[in-house]
């Protein structure tokens, strides 16, 4: 270089980059009158060097002035599986990948999670899935978009819930062209609107407020205390009640077992032979015993 020359030198750029898997997470669908709550103040009781060190790299401590380090993402986050969505209803299980990218001061999420299994809950009627998206679009607020059907009454009825997870919309249609109100009567009664007793308008009115995100879920509490991956209480128009509880035995092998009314058990083991391929057993104290393969691809 010649005499006299000056070279400038700009900040070091330091970039987080990977790949992460997640194992198990769940996805809220928030109830009506949500909102973020502010993280209260953290009085750091023997907080040992290391903590209070990474406390002011990431500017969270308030005797820093400084904003702290901005650092680089480039993070790739995979979820084979036991992504669970659920509230209002829902109880889906998801699995996808999303991307990491921006900086540590504005991270840009973006990616999305498709459907394995699940179910729409209104009123002990089980509406199964047939297609479910959670996709992320530059923010972490998800942006949900399932639809469920089920043939009852000789009308085939589908309910979609679609929008952001703080506050979807939820829609009701059939085959017999009704208003909303009357595809869920005749979904869940077999009978017009007109015609429901103040018993059954009660219960409508609370199927509504569960979609709406006001009502409470039973089965949740008790999925959540017996430590469960899905928890499901049916009942069939004649009255006969069955459970049916799901869990992890592994990371690859999924276990649900059924329990009727009546006594009879049946108990399914899924193995993914991989994100595609799928080994799935029964048996049954009725006798009835089987091995399948299935195959479930994404296009």
């Amino acid at each position: 270089a010649a005499a006299g020359s000056e070279f400038t030198f700009g900040p070091l750029q330091a970039v987080i980059a990977g790949d992460l898997t997640l194992d198990r997470t769940e996805i809220t669908v928030a109830a009506a009158g949500f909102q973020d709550q502010p993280i209260p103040q953290i009085t750091h009781l023997n907080e040992g060097q290391s903590s209070a060190q990474t406390r002011r790299r990431a500017g969270l401590d308030r005797q820093t002035t400084s904003g702290g380090v901005t650092y680089g993402l480039d993070l790739t986050v995979t979820a084979p599986g036991r992504i669970f969505v659920r509230g209002r209803g829902l109880d889906a299980e998801m699995s996808g990948q999303m991307r990491l990218g921006g900086t540590t001061a504005a991270t840009v999420p973006t990616g999305r999670f498709t459907l394995i299994r699940g179910r729409l809950d209104l009123l002990g009627k089980r509406l199964k899935l047939e297609s479910g998206l959670v996709q992320l679009q530059g923010s972490f607020v998800p942006y949900l978009n399932f639809s469920a059907t089920a043939d009852a009454f000789g009308n085939t009825t589908t309910v979609v819930l679609q929008g952001p997870v703080t506050a979807p919309d939820i829609h009701a249609s059939s085959t017999s062209g009704l208003p909303e109100d009357e595809v869920l009567s005749q979904l869940l009664f077999g009978q017009g609107f007109d015609r429901l007793s103040a018993f059954q308008l009660a219960q409508l009115a609370n199927a509504l407020a569960t979609l709406s995100g006001r009502g409470s879920d039973f089965a949740a509490r008790i999925r959540k205390s017996l430590v469960l991956d899905s928890l499901d209480i049916t009942a069939d128009n004649s009255g006969n009640a069955a459970i049916k509880a799901g869990k992890y035995l592994s990371d690859t092998l999924y276990g649900e077992g059924t329990v009727t009314s009546d006594g009879k058990t049946k108990v399914e083991l899924d193995l993914d032979l991989n994100p595609d391929l799928t080994l799935r057993g029964t048996a049954g104290t009725d006798g009835q015993t089987g091995v399948g393969v299935f195959y479930n691809h994404d296009y």
